[in-house]
């Protein structure tokens, strides 16, 4: 009976083509499933043989850790380098679209609360 291994809605494209790359090194059987035209479906990858549900989880896992681990890396790097984004960093780079952005905030905020400032007497 198929099992769902992995839900590929949000999934980035290079750890959907890693996980494939996992899956076909260690010969486990699998097929996929898409969306469809008006999303309706799930996109999936499913394992043909239940019996290699647990090895695929295994490597997964594994995969995952990994990932995490240099995702991390990857963040304490561009934090002792000085490249990290951060509310300030966008403000220099795009100051005219920060401001832009933080007037359209404040207007949705004032918006949305003045029927219920109105109300106050």
């Amino acid at each position: 009976m198929p099992e769902l291994l992995l839900k590929l809605k949000q999934v980035p494209e290079d750890e959907y083509h890693q996980v494939v790359e996992i899956l076909d090194t260690h010969n486990i059987e699998y097929y996929e499933t898409n969306a469809g035209f008006w999303g309706l479906g799930m996109a999936a990858i499913w394992l043909n043989d239940s019996a290699q549900y647990t090895q695929a989880c295994e490597l997964l896992n594994d995969y995952y850790k990994a990932r995490q681990l240099s995702a991390r890396e990857d963040y304490q790097q561009a934090k002792a380098d000085g490249t990290l984004r951060t509310l300030w960093s966008t403000f220099q780079r795009q100051p005219g679209y920060f401001v832009l952005y933080v007037a359209i905030i404040v207007g949705l905020i004032a918006l949305t609360i003045s029927p219920f400032l109105a109300l106050v007497p």
